[in-house]
């Protein structure tokens, strides 16, 4: 017994330390004061050129900025873009395009409008919406958990996770993105009326414009709050009203789209195309495109009728090869879990670095993986204790059910690591939950089982 508890004393002594420092009124503000320094200080020192789609959305939102529209010429697309060829229109001068989302480019615009097309500007929007994020996991956190503790475990996991503040120099959709996803949520969360549910509607409305995938979030996260804890008193018409509130904010778009393509666009027209390169004979389960893929969309004019063509295609494939489409899945959710690096490679990729820098960025790469497994491993192991303490301590089961939502979406598509992107704060309240072990809020092992 004596020997047990000694070899338990550094982590005792380790945890009961941080959980003084949670508990400390001053901890919050400094956390998130740290956070957005670190951030600051990443923007100021990486300065990487928009490449990919980044560079797309920058020149998308300066145009739409100038009274050009969402569209695109010739000249926009490949190689620079890194974007297949099979997505130009024949006809000439200026294209309606509605491709990508439209949602984070608007959202550049709307900054550009104030104080025109700059990278620092999108920067520093990186930043402020880093750390929305961050308040919002905390009062998720909180509020799901009924802990401090919790919630500030959160908080520093990810005011330090590193692929995280790596983004904040990225014109990415990742970081808006989360940042509408835990707000919806967040509003959610408040007393349930008819205010609060509109306008949880219209940030899930405006999530969608984002990642179109968003549609089924407030239905997932409606049944996850009323079936697990807090257990919130969701009904029907809590439903109607908030997604009537995210139709009405949708419906702009669709007409708009209507109106470009001559028929119904739902916000945007990759989602075949994405099926398809996941689920086609030379597949591997990530981003792959090949020139036999690109020469058999090249003579099919419009964008709309591509995307449908590929969705026929890919669903043909599936139908026709199951055992096959469903080898790939290990592949994908690899690609999709196996690496936390994304953030720091487009930094790396937008920089003209020296033999000096690149091994500084292989450093970076390395902390990064190492932090994120980190991760991944305190969370299975509080998974684990959640579920040993189950039938005294119910679990919020909210985080899980977004994790596997968006693991099925990838799992039919293809995978990439940034896509887990928006799951981590949830993966963080999970393994935040370790502390409470440590602190004797709940102790695991001395409940009967």
């Amino acid at each position: 017994m004596i020997e047990q508890t000694w070899s338990r004393r550094p982590a005792l002594v380790f945890g009961a330390g941080l959980t003084r420092l949670i508990n400390h009124r001053a901890f919050v503000p400094l956390c998130l004061g740290a956070a957005i320094v670190l951030r600051l200080a990443w923007v100021a020192l990486v300065t990487p050129q928009p490449v990919s789609d980044f560079r797309w959305y920058y020149e998308r939102a300066s145009e739409l900025t100038s009274g050009q529209g969402y569209s695109v010429t010739a000249a926009t697309y490949w190689p620079e873009y890194m974007i297949p060829p099979v997505l130009l229109s024949p006809a000439s001068g200026r294209t309606p395009t509605a491709f990508w989302p439209v949602g984070y480019p608007a959202f550049l615009a709307l900054i550009f409008t104030a104080t025109g097309p700059s990278l620092l500007a999108a920067k520093l929007a990186n930043v402020a919406l880093s750390a929305g994020v961050l308040l919002l996991s905390y009062r998720i956190a909180a509020r799901l958990f009924a802990s401090r503790l919790v919630a500030g475990g959160t908080l520093l996991l990810l005011s330090f996770y590193p692929d995280h503040i790596a983004y904040s120099s990225l014109l990415s959709a990742e970081i808006l993105f989360l940042f509408l996803l835990l707000l919806g949520v967040a509003l959610l969360l408040t007393r349930p009326g008819a205010g609060s549910m509109l306008a949880a509607g219209v940030v899930f409305g405006l999530a969608c414009l984002v990642k179109p995938q968003a549609i089924a979030l407030p239905a997932l996260c409606l049944l996850a709050l009323r079936w697990h804890p807090p257990r919130q008193k969701f009904g029907g018409r809590h439903a109607i009203l908030l997604y009537l509130a995210l139709g009405l904010t949708l419906l702009p778009w669709l007409i708009r789209n209507y109106r470009a393509f001559d028929q119904f666009v739902f916000i945007a027209n990759n989602a075949g195309y994405n099926l398809y390169l996941g689920n086609n004979p030379q597949a591997t389960g990530g981003y792959s495109l090949t020139q036999a893929m690109i020469d058999q969309f090249s003579a099919i004019p419009g964008e709309a009728e591509r995307n449908r063509q590929a969705q026929t295609l890919a669903l043909a494939y599936m139908q026709s090869h199951p055992l096959e489409t469903l080898a790939l899945w290990p592949a994908k959710l690899w690609y999709l879990y196996g690496k936390d690096i994304r953030g720091v490679f487009w930094n790396e990729y937008g920089l003209n670095l020296t033999d000096h820098g690149r091994r500084w960025f292989a450093a970076l790469k390395i902390g990064a993986q190492l932090y994120y497994a980190g991760v991944l491993v305190a969370g299975g192991l509080a998974l684990l204790n959640l579920w040993r303490a189950r039938r005294q301590t119910p679990i919020p089961l909210l985080g899980l059910w977004l994790c596997l939502y968006f693991t099925l979406i990838h799992l039919l598509t293809f995978g990439e690591s940034r896509f887990h992107f928006p799951l981590m704060p949830w993966l963080m309240m999970f393994a935040a939950t370790l502390l409470l072990k440590f602190s004797r809020e709940i102790d695991y092992e001395s409940r009967p089982q």
